[in-house]
């Protein structure tokens, strides 16, 4: 496929299925929520703001927010106790010793590929600025980096193989390494971004149809939010929105909202 149209063309059914896909996989609602703020987010103001968004999450963690894990949970709280915003995230850093490489932020990327606003040139950025405002390790930010550009690729219609290939130019070395041998092997169940990332890309990659890469990964993982969420999401990439039952959905806690942004997605 040439550059021209490969940059022209943008599947709708397989950007919503990033969202219904990322909602299936996720068992415990923290990262469909935050992705949901997202989607919101873009919509409503036809643009990429990660301050705006930030303040949305905000909102929904003064209002009580489930499943947000330790990091994103404590940049709230030195915001919401007068903390700069721009800064909050590098003082957890400082504070947890550089202990945020966790997965969090690869959770909340890949909705970031669904908006055909945002640019392929512009992806990279957005997915990095996102990321740092709550989780500044350079592997949590270059996990999230890999997971926005894999489902873009996909979404533009490029076969699995082929979206990752090079998909982790220029990323850390440990990244590239994570998707070199997810071919062959899991990492494990945690949710160090090198180990989720290879894990969900090992069912994403090895796995004939949504429904096997995604009970597969449930199966190896269990409940926590860590490596089912990612493959939900680049599985639905994958396949379309068409190749999930809805039912998939039905532990979810507002299917309604997650349809109706999924629709926007599909009619952009």
């Amino acid at each position: 496929m040439s550059s021209a149209s490969q940059s022209a063309r943008f599947d709708t059914d397989r950007a919503s299925g990033v969202l219904i896909g990322l909602a299936a996989g996720d068992r415990n609602l923290g990262p469909i929520e935050m992705a949901l703020l997202i989607c919101e987010s873009l919509f409503d103001n036809d643009a990429f703001d990660s301050m705006d968004i930030l303040q949305r999450w905000l909102a929904w963690w003064r209002d009580g927010a489930w499943d947000t894990g330790r990091v994103f949970d404590a940049v709230m709280q030195l915001i919401d106790e007068g903390a700069d915003p721009k800064q909050a995230a590098g003082e957890v850093h400082l504070q947890l010793g550089g202990m945020t490489a966790g997965c969090n932020g690869a959770h909340r990327a890949p909705v970031l590929a669904t908006f055909r606003g945002l640019a392929d040139d512009k992806l990279d950025d957005a997915a990095r600025r996102l990321t740092a405002c709550t989780h500044q390790h350079e592997l949590a930010v270059d996990t999230a980096v890999v997971v926005a550009r894999l489902c873009r690729r996909l979404i533009r219609g490029e076969p699995i193989d082929a979206a990752l290939s090079r998909v982790g130019d220029g990323l850390d070395a440990r990244i590239e390494q994570s998707i070199a041998e997810a071919r062959y092997e899991p990492a494990g169940t945690g949710g160090y971004s090198p180990e989720t990332l290879q894990s969900a890309l090992y069912f994403a990659l090895t796995r004939e149809t949504f429904m096997a890469a995604v009970e597969d990964a449930l199966d190896f993982a269990g409940p926590p939010n860590y490596c089912p969420v990612l493959v939900g999401a680049i599985a639905g990439a994958r396949w379309g929105v068409e190749s999930i039952d809805h039912r998939y959905l039905d532990h979810c806690r507002d299917r309604a909202r997650i349809l109706s942004l999924a629709r926007s997605i599909e009619s952009q």
